[in-house]
């Protein structure tokens, strides 16, 4: 019956879960900072940049992006509400070999977080060329530096409420605004979206070419490999597991009520952040592949982005919707930049902990090494993009790792799904929903190894083995182990 807890649940703050639909909805939050961290690279950037190139025909793959992910978010938030856990004390539980303590999958994963630092300086760089289009008089180089110090001071006091509320006003305004333009979108002759447009989406071919932008798709909508390992964090400061209390030999019949109510609560959250990301990504592609592809014919990159992007909306609202465009624009790549700054500073600390290099003794101590890394990491983006001009392209390459990363999480996750203690175990139904997820992940993987032509023969092989052989030992090591009671 024991909980290996990440850190300690205070006793007396427990609060029962809300019922009813607008009481749970009050409570909801995580979800929503996702959003703001996945619309922007992947529904603005990635996903217009797939629709703009590619027309219609992959339509199937951008829902099925965004939905995947769903069962492998709420399982992660369930493991942290239940344990007070981050992403990498959950992961250091994995039975694979350590280095200090720390599993190979955790320095894995930071290993992807280094690769991807170029992909986000991409979303500085586009958020930077969309200032300059507004504001010519200021480089882009310029605004990426005003960006950077504008994020700094706002995340100076490291608190969770100065995450939530700003990046729920940035997603919704944009969100609406684009919906707004898809349904004018339909009035028009010349760039109404069909039927026969609409199944042609929905033919599951993969048009030549695009295997590229189509890992980077995976890693950069809905819920990506990325922002589910912050969910953790997010859940945990939010106060779930505080809520839900502590575990002890008189009170598991009323704790094991709590949790359930309050995974309720984890579970509209996730939901409704895979619909917003879902319906906002929809709308994008059909916009792009309408407007970009069989329309303008044009492919937005580089210091352009922004602009390019800005046509979809000119074109259907007029010319006079070009300021509203920037300004959603601006609110949406913001919300990514700012987001993922906030992640940095509390997950890099987290490694750092984990891997013993830093001391973390009091709470003013975990607070000065998230100030350090929330000013380093998005200090290299902006150093990144100084010295690559090209935001689309890096972007594509960073998101790609983040794709590639997605199947090993997911695997881990299995592990800690048949592991969880029986009271509050997922149902049968969600756990055959989990498993099929995995599978798709590995076989979508798997597709990118064999159909990017594009990659070297040996850096394919190589990561078709290693993802081969770990799917094996996560298997082997889930069915080993003894299940909790």
């Amino acid at each position: 019956m024991e909980i290996e807890y990440g850190e300690p649940i205070p006793e007396g703050e427990t609060k029962e879960p809300p019922r009813g639909f607008f009481t749970v909805i009050r409570h909801i939050g995580p979800g929503i900072v996702l959003s703001g961290s996945v619309i922007g690279s992947g529904e603005l950037l990635v996903t217009t940049r797939m629709g703009a190139q590619f027309g219609f025909v992959f339509m199937w793959g951008v829902i099925l992006c965004c939905l995947i992910k769903y069962f492998v978010q709420i399982e992660l938030g369930r493991h942290c509400m239940i344990t007070n856990s981050t992403s990498i004390q959950a992961i250091n539980r994995f039975p694979i070999l350590k280095f200090r303590n720390t599993t190979i999958l955790n320095i894995f994963f930071f290993a992807i977080m280094v690769m991807i630092t170029p992909g986000l300086s991409g979303i500085l760089g586009a958020n930077a060329g969309l200032m300059y289009s507004i504001f010519p008089a200021v480089s882009g180089k310029w605004w990426a530096l005003i960006l950077y110090v504008i994020t700094m001071i706002m995340l100076w006091r490291g608190f969770y409420k100065d995450i939530e509320l700003p990046v729920v006003l940035m997603v919704g305004g944009f969100s609406f605004a684009v919906l707004v333009c898809f349904f004018l979108m339909q009035g028009t002759e010349q760039y109404r979206v069909n039927g026969a447009q609409f199944l042609s989406g929905l033919t599951f071919k993969v048009p030549e070419g695009s295997m590229l932008v189509a890992i980077a798709l995976m890693g950069s909508t809905g819920v990506t490999a990325g922002e589910m390992f912050m969910y953790p964090y997010w859940i945990k400061e939010k106060g779930y597991a505080r809520w839900a209390g502590p575990l002890t030999e008189s009170n598991r019949e009323d704790w094991a009520r709590r949790c359930k109510g309050w995974m309720n609560v984890i579970r509209a959250d996730a939901l409704i952040c895979t619909l917003i990301a879902t319906v906002i990504t929809i709308a994008y592609y059909l916009i792009s592949s309408s407007i970009l592809y069989a329309g303008l014919k044009v492919v937005p990159d580089g210091m352009e982005v922004a602009k390019g992007l800005a046509s979809m909306f000119t074109e259907t609202y007029g010319r006079w919707s070009y300021a509203l465009f920037m300004f959603g624009g601006f609110c949406t790549l913001y919300s990514t930049v700012y987001v993922n700054a906030a992640f940095s500073g509390r997950v890099w600390t987290d490694i750092c902990d984990s891997l013993k290099l830093v001391k973390l003794e009091t709470e003013e101590q975990r607070v000065k090494w998230h100030r350090f890394f929330q000013m380093f990491w998005p200090g290299m983006w902006l150093l990144f993009f100084i010295g690559i001009p090209k935001p689309m392209t890096i972007l594509l390459w960073g998101l790609r790792f983040n794709g590639l990363w997605l199947p090993f999480l997911a695997l881990g996750v299995l592990f800690i799904a048949r592991h969880t203690l029986k009271d509050i175990r997922m149902s049968t139904g969600e756990h055959i929903a989990l498993w099929a997820t995995v599978a798709v992940m590995i076989v979508y993987t798997f597709m990118y190894f064999i159909l990017s032509v594009q990659e070297p023969l040996w850096y394919r092989r190589g990561f078709a083995v290693v993802l081969a052989a770990f799917t094996v030992y996560t298997l082997v090591m889930t069915f080993r182990h003894k299940i909790k009671a």
